[in-house]
């Protein structure tokens, strides 16, 4: 009877040392579990609005609008030859690529133009150009438009005269200056005029100004 009473006392302080360890246990782990929860909210709360933060780019981008352009142009240049005042015509097209600056009215444009080379009897040139500008495009009525703007570029002018001993061949930085008319002619296409002005930013070059004339046809995409 005495051995029962030591087995059941080592029972019970056993059992009671055992719920004593457990209840710990099982506290900790429910602190894990509610931890752990917390983390996963926050996590799919972090996630959400990077979902959020990556659709709004999208949707920023989805938005903007790119161009590409042909024109056709007669240009008129002033030039200084032998310290005497002259001018020559050239007819030659620009290839355009442009981007809207996050608004439908601001632009950003890339401008290549060619002249090609010209021979007359005796005189020979040629020109060519590269432009950035940033263009202003807004509506006077439906479906037609004004674009003006401006911007730096650079001139590469080519003239040689055999009777003259003439030779000359600059590289000329330039202001750009324009403006003009458009017709919207559906989503994808329009269709302008445009004069523009270009004055050398250097005093020493030949290569003075020019007055243009383009005809322009833009697709949009």
């Amino acid at each position: 009877m005495k051995l029962m009473k030591v087995f059941c006392l080592i029972l019970f302080c056993a059992l009671f040392f055992g719920l004593a360890l457990i209840s710990p246990v099982a506290r900790a782990q429910s602190e894990t579990d509610e931890l752990s929860y917390e983390d996963l909210v926050d996590q799919l709360h972090r996630k959400r609005r990077n979902v959020e933060r990556t659709g709004n780019k999208n949707h920023t981008l989805d938005q903007l609008t790119m161009h590409a352009g042909l024109g056709l142009i007669t240009s008129f240049n002033g030039l200084e030859v032998n310290d005497r005042r002259t001018a020559r015509s050239l007819n030659g097209f620009q290839i355009s690529v442009g981007i809207d600056l996050f608004s439908e009215q601001w632009v950003s444009e890339f401008v290549l133009r060619n002249f090609g080379t010209t021979q007359g009897p005796t005189e020979t040139r040629s020109l060519r150009e590269v432009d950035l500008t940033v263009d202003h495009r807004d509506s006077l009525a439906d479906q037609l438009g004004y674009r003006i703007g401006g911007g730096l570029g650079t001139r590469y002018f080519r003239l040689s005269d055999t009777v003259s001993n003439v030779s000359l061949s600059d590289d000329t930085p330039c202001i750009v200056a324009f403006g003009g008319l458009e017709k919207r002619l559906n989503r994808q296409f329009s269709l302008g005029a445009e004069l523009g002005l270009r004055s050398s930013l250097s005093d020493r070059s030949f290569d003075k100004s020019s007055l243009d004339f383009m005809v322009r046809l833009d697709t949009f995409f």
